[in-house]
């Protein structure tokens, strides 16, 4: 084949690449006038608050404030009926109390941790108000445990110590992968939840009670909006005058986890099969109680060098959550499977990123010896618009591929529920179902953030993998693109959406997709499900997207570099030095690509229609 027209090149080490003195610079780190960070406990009568809702109003905050809040309780936990293993003794011997003591401490090592996403599930919702807006809402446990199931796992490390997912239906502390063994018995702070692992805790234990005392002292990144816990480099709050939060509790025992397999106390003896933590009285259930509780939150706020300038709008991710068309819930018994049903709704204000197919089982709030499960996905059928029964006749491995394209990080044999072993028994403990508008077979323009209505349906069939009869709660939730705007001292919330007009104007921009790369270990939606701007500059509309909001009254001038839509813009071939609002800079000169975006260097300042004539060529 002929090579005439193909350029040539010669590929050099980058370390040759050598860099002249006149190419270096001196640099230093910027400084802050002062710094708070000081723990902040409610307002009056909330600080030890067992149920209910929490508040805190008007905190004083100078400069610029966090926008990555830490929720800091600590809360005391008594564990009653707590065996000592220790038998009796020999011939001759007398346990003392420090023997007994020991030996319960023993009983419970490796046993006892948070739950995944833990100090979250404290909270069943979250309102926060900025300066005086109007609140925005968010149900806190029940997202969390949804962004467990779909981001990156070292992301949700960051943001809290207890990430470590629940793989298989029971704990086992004979496993390796066991989540609340303790620290210093794993190899990775990280696959723990455990005692030890990556928050404060006191454990003491009583053989004249028979108990044993927990205190734990966690600290989390609240997943809430406007906070921006989903970020890698989150903006603070340039100007919080006013900053009212309310934070409605659940049970209190929400946020941990015993390895304790319960057995009906008047079976005989209660101890066969009594795995985990050994009780004193066989014939006594081991319970779990609340013994005291204070709540903080850790909200810093600085003052920031005189060197750095303070900007005029600052836009922020804040994705929504919201269930479509009705619920369900099922009975099943070990090993029985159940079609569910989504009543075809019809989805308003534009067309979501994603669906979340969700069939829990159902567990109390005071349930501590349960991890967190799903059922089984099987077979489904989606009906979107005219366009019946997409994904049937999918087997498991294709449904976990596509399922892991949309973001799902857990590993096949977790959403399969497979055995952990072939002589232990331990079933998988299931996943949600991830799906993708924009990788359906729809068109152009039934795509996410397009303004237009979709009639959406289907049935999907879960089994129940445990070895008991288990209620499965049936959910499907939608995801929307979200931003809120800070201007002139003001927050506000709006949804980003373009019209199929824009997105027939649109250019195409490419992006790196390794969705396909992340089956190994599972998908992540940290630069795609959750990060609205990333995925809205690599959409089919983002440049006439850009052009929409850049229009809207009272988001026309932040296109700066310092913005965000002025960085995004950057990416595409625009920016340029102008560092708050007004109008883009178009820079002319030789296109090179970097990153898959086209970049331009040196040129001249763009006018309106050439921004249009850009976006639209």
């Amino acid at each position: 084949m002929s090579t005439y027209g193909m350029s040539t090149s010669i590929i050099a080490p980058a370390s040759l690449n050598w860099m002249p003195l006149k190419d270096a610079s001196i640099g230093t780190k910027m400084s802050y006038k002062s710094i708070k960070n000081k723990p902040i406990v409610p307002a009056s009568g909330g600080e030890k608050m067992m149920a209910g809702t929490i508040r805190w109003e008007s905190i004083g905050f100078t400069g610029r404030v966090s926008s990555t809040p830490r929720y800091t309780p600590k809360i005391e936990y008594t564990i009653e009926n707590v065996g000592d293993g220790l038998g009796a003794p020999p011939a001759g011997v007398v346990w003392t109390d420090d023997d007994k003591a020991r030996g319960m401490l023993l009983n419970v090592a490796g046993k006892i941790g948070l739950r995944r996403v833990g100090v979250n599930c404290l909270i069943q919702r979250a309102s926060v108000s900025l300066n005086g807006a109007p609140a925005i809402t968010t149900e806190v446990a029940r997202d969390a445990e949804l962004y467990a199931q779909t981001c990156n796992p070292e992301d949700l490390a960051v943001i809290t110590p207890a990430s470590a997912p629940d793989e298989y239906c029971y704990f086992d502390s004979a496993v390796t992968n066991n989540p609340l063994k303790d620290g210093g018995d794993t190899p990775n702070i990280l696959q723990t939840r455990g005692l030890g692992g990556r928050y404060e805790y006191a454990l003491e234990a009583f053989p004249d009670t028979h108990e044993v005392v927990l205190t734990v002292k966690p600290s989390a990144m609240i997943m809430a909006n406007p906070f921006q816990f989903r970020e890698k480099t989150p903006t603070p709050f340039p100007s919080l005058q006013k900053f009212e939060m309310a934070l409605t509790l659940n049970n209190l025992l929400s946020m941990i986890n015993l390895h304790h397999k319960r057995i009906d106390p008047a079976a005989a003896g209660g101890a066969i099969g009594d795995e985990g933590i050994k009780r004193h009285l066989a014939t006594a259930p081991l319970t779990v109680e609340v013994t005291d509780v204070s709540h903080s939150i850790i909200m810093e706020s600085f003052e920031e060098s005189e060197l750095l300038e303070t900007p005029g709008e600052v836009l922020y991710n804040c994705p929504e959550v919201e269930t479509v068309g009705n619920s369900d819930s099922k009975l099943l018994a070990p090993g029985a499977s159940h079609e569910f049903v989504l009543n075809e709704t019809r989805i308003l204000r534009g067309i979501p990123t994603r669906l979340l197919v969700v069939a829990r089982h159902r567990r109390a709030d005071s349930d501590v010896f349960a991890p967190t499960r799903y059922a089984v996905p099987g077979d489904f059928e989606l009906d979107v618009n005219n366009t019946p029964r997409l994904f049937s006749g999918m087997k498991a491995t294709q449904r976990y591929e596509e399922n892991v394209k949309a973001g799902y990080n857990g590993s096949f044999s977790t959403y399969a529920g497979l055995k952990a072993s072939v002589s232990r028994g331990n079933p998988g403990s299931g996943g949600i179902t991830c799906i993708e508008f924009n990788a359906l077979p729809l068109g152009s323009f039934v795509v996410p953030n397009v303004l237009d209505n979709v009639d959406v349906g289907g049935r999907f069939w879960f089994i129940n993998q445990l070895d008991v009869p288990s209620t499965i709660d049936f959910t499907v939730y939608q995801v929307f693109d979200n931003f809120m705007l800070f201007k002139d001292g003001d927050y506000s919330v709006f949804r980003p959406t373009i019209s199929k007009e824009d997105v027939a104007k649109a250019k195409v921009v490419f992006a790196d997709d390794e969705a396909s790369r992340n089956s190994v270990r599972g998908g992540s939606w940290y630069g795609d499900m959750w990060n609205t701007f990333r995925r809205f500059i690599n959409s089919k509309g983002a440049r006439a997207g850009i052009r929409s909001f850049r229009n809207v009254p009272m988001v026309s001038s932040f296109v700066g570099d310092r913005t965000m839509p002025g960085r995004m813009l950057k990416s595409v071939g625009y920016g340029g030095k102008k560092k708050t609002g007004g109008k883009a800079t178009k820079v002319g000169g030789k296109g090179s690509r970097v990153g898959g975006a086209l970049h331009r260097v040196g040129g001249s300042r763009a006018s309106p229609e050439d921004l249009d004539g850009f976006l639209f060529e």
